[in-house]
């Protein structure tokens, strides 16, 4: 009976392969969904600050040059389903029109989905440090660490069996 939809854009952007690849954002700021979501804090984003400390802290320690390792969790928000759906509505413009869209998952860019994924990453990272010990750090979804250079190769095989072992 009610429909408060958002308008869908282009996001054009190449891929790892260099091709132009086209995603649909939706508008969630305008369309006023995103203040329906509660946010009581800001959520832990590890940023390039967290590498940075990590490694002045193996250099001080004297260890092997570390490298970085990285995963990006791919279909993060597409794995959660979304409440309430009665909300989750977009509208497509296409050569033939509009079309009206309902999601059933969580949707990248509105606020509630990167506050609740966020809440994901944090218990994957925690996982992955308590089981591996291994330092790792996380933007929303996406994974990194800082390892010495013999066991970084190790540890960026040992998170994508972790991903692999939680169906992530």
């Amino acid at each position: 009976d009610e429909c408060y939809p958002a308008m869908s854009f282009p996001i054009k952007q190449f891929d790892q392969d260099g091709m132009m690849k086209v995603r649909r954002g939706e508008d969630w700021k305008r369309s006023h969904h995103n203040p329906m979501a509660r946010t009581h804090r800001k959520p832990v984003h590890h940023t390039l600050d967290y590498y940075m400390q990590a490694a002045r802290l193996f250099k001080a320690r004297g260890l092997p040059t570390p490298l970085l390792w990285g995963h990006d969790h791919e279909g993060a928000y597409r794995q959660f389903p979304s409440s309430p759906q009665e909300i989750m509505w977009s509208i497509l413009e296409h050569e033939g029109g509009f079309s009206l869209w309902q999601h059933c998952v969580m949707v990248f860019g509105a606020k509630a989905a990167v506050w609740a994924y966020n809440r994901i990453g944090d218990a994957i990272v925690l996982l992955f440090r308590i089981l591996m010990l291994a330092v790792c750090f996380h933007y929303v979804d996406d994974y990194g660490g800082i390892e010495p250079a013999p066991s970084a190769e190790s540890a960026f095989a040992a998170f994508a069996n972790l991903g692999l072992l939680l169906s992530f």
